[in-house]
């Protein structure tokens, strides 16, 4: 992209190509592409994390919750991000591990997140 287009590529670039690498099923692809290049915020794992659960990668899944709510606890802002948590939530609840989601729950209450009503125009 650099030499063909004198286009440095940007946190943005790459997550382009997790999101369409992984809107494909190419998840592990999405994933080993992530670790080779860059450092990927948040967002960028977020859009692997939805990759797993559409695709059932439920061990990366894991792994890749582990990070985010690693990232949300080295973050120096206290914004209560309960996305991070549902979906895992709901990661677990698919895979039918309830002891998982009530655990979830119980560090959502711990560390002060609660889950925002959510809305949608019809």
């Amino acid at each position: 992209m650099k030499n063909k287009f004198g286009v440095e590529p940007s946190m943005r670039h790459y997550g382009c190509m997790v999101d369409l690498l992984g809107r494909v099923g190419m998840v592990e692809q999405a994933h080993a592409s992530i670790r080779m290049l860059i450092e990927p915020d948040a967002i960028v794992w977020r859009d692997l994390l939805g990759a797993c659960r559409i695709y059932k990668h439920e061990k990366l899944g894991q792994e890749i919750g582990k990070i985010l709510l690693q990232l949300e606890k080295g973050s120096t802002s206290k914004a209560d991000n309960c996305e991070d948590y549902v979906a895992l939530s709901k990661m677990d609840a698919a895979a039918e591990r309830w002891e998982d989601v009530l655990t979830l729950r119980e560090a959502m209450k711990n560390n002060a997140v609660h889950n925002r009503p959510s809305r949608s125009a019809v």
